[in-house]
C-alpha cells in the first residue's frame, strides 16, 4: 500500500496490488488451519464465530475511518494502512513460537 503514496507512475502501483492480491488466496486456509490446530475441541465454535464477528467488523469500521482519513490527506490513508500491515508482523511472529512451542511439547510427550 506505500507504494501508492510514493510513486507516480500507474503501472508500478497496480502491479504490486495485482502481486499482493495473488497471494491472498491462501489468506483462509491458513487461517482455518491455524485456528483449528490452536484451539480445543469444545472451544472451536466460539472462537471461530467470535474471529468471524470481528473480521466483519473491520469491514464496517475500516471504511468509516479510511474515509476519514482520506478526507484530511489522501496520502495519510497509505502510510496509516502501511503502518498498521507492519505491526500485522508482531502477532504472526509470536504464533509461530507458541505453535512450534506445541509441537515440540508434543513430540516430547508422545516419545514417553
Amino acid at each position: 500500500m506505500l507504494i501508492f503514496a510514493f510513486t507516480y507512475i500507474p503501472f508500478i502501483a497496480i502491479f504490486t496490488m495485482i502481486a499482493s492480491s495473488e497471494l491472498g488466496v491462501f489468506h483462509s486456509i491458513g487461517y482455518d488451519v491455524m485456528m483449528a490446530k490452536l484451539s480445543e475441541n469444545r472451544f472451536r465454535a466460539t472462537i471461530y464465530s467470535g474471529m468471524m464477528a470481528i473480521w466483519n467488523a473491520m469491514f464496517i469500521i475500516g471504511p468509516v475511518i479510511g474515509g476519514v482519513l482520506y478526507s484530511g490527506n489522501p496520502r495519510l490513508t497509505f502510510f496509516v494502512t502501511s503502518i498498521l500491515l507492519l505491526i500485522t508482523f508482531i502477532p504472526i511472529k509470536k504464533i509461530s513460537i507458541y505453535f512450534h512451542n506445541v509441537v515440540q511439547t508434543k513430540k516430547i510427550v508422545g516419545c514417553q
